[in-house]
């Protein structure tokens, strides 16, 4: 049986990238949704020791992640992000709704 799973990222914006980074951001996650994923959470740390950003999508299984986290699309997309972004990290995790790291 096919269980859904959740993308998890994180990550920090660089220092002076915050305009640009904002400008592709919603379109990464468009990118992400017309790949079938949906958006679940995403979270901007404003004080702490966590990343600064942390953006969940849940899929319907973990067979779609693994292919699309392969895809042309992905590793285009992928690298667009991480012009702006620093401390890339990402974790494919059984979805179980709510906040999860």
């Amino acid at each position: 049986m096919n269980e859904p799973v959740k993308l998890v990222m994180t990550w920090d914006i660089k220092q002076g990238q915050e305009k640009q980074y904002f400008a592709f951001i919603q379109e990464f996650a468009m990118v992400l949704q017309q790949a079938g994923f949906q958006l679940s959470d995403a979270w901007y740390t404003l004080y702490g020791a966590w990343p600064q950003i942390s953006m969940g999508f849940v899929s319907e299984d973990l067979r779609s992640v693994e292919s699309f986290l392969a895809s042309e699309l992905w590793l285009n997309t992928k690298h667009r992000l991480l012009a702006y972004i620093q401390g890339y990290r990402q974790k494919v995790v059984p979805a179980r709704g709510g906040f999860q790291i």
